[in-house]
């Protein structure tokens, strides 16, 4: 086994989550480290929505869902430019802890995300990934916030 740090960093693919990009470049050269990342693509995501009276209209499939996940981070890799760089995506019923399984199963040492910041009735309703990974992870973890834009 190779004596080579990994860094494991899960995105949503949100802009939010795409500007943390450089700090994680960064730590990773910085640290000689191989980078994965991580998109999780949660299983209940879609749901069929309407009434008995109109045609269902036709949703995406998982696996679409999951190719148009591996476009976009095949468009990005460019920008991890310089860092030895392997993408994944999975489809999990729990996102952190698909996360937190293929950091296990892969590995990885150090668990990196970013943070939306949400408060309030948004953090209750939507809950914290990045919460739950930090207290569940058996590994360090870095949390980039978003920036604030003024």
């Amino acid at each position: 086994m190779s004596d080579q740090k990994h860094v494991l960093f899960s995105t949503d693919l949100s802009d939010e989550s795409l500007d943390s990009i450089p700090t994680i470049v960064e730590m990773v050269s910085l640290m000689k480290a191989r980078l994965t990342v991580l998109y999780v693509l949660p299983s209940n995501v879609h749901h069929a929505i309407g009434s008995p009276f109109v045609s269902p209209i036709p949703l995406p499939t998982d696996e679409e869902f999951l190719d148009n996940a591996r476009q976009r981070l095949e468009q990005m890799k460019p920008r991890f430019e310089g860092c030895d760089t392997t993408l994944e995506v999975r489809l999990g019923e729990d996102v952190p802890e698909t996360i937190l399984e293929f950091a296990s199963e892969s590995g990885v040492h150090v668990l990196a995300m970013s943070t939306h910041a949400r408060t309030g009735l948004s953090r209750l309703v939507v809950g914290s990934i990045a919460e739950t990974l930090i207290r569940h992870a058996k590994i360090p973890c870095l949390v980039i916030p978003q920036r604030d834009e003024n």
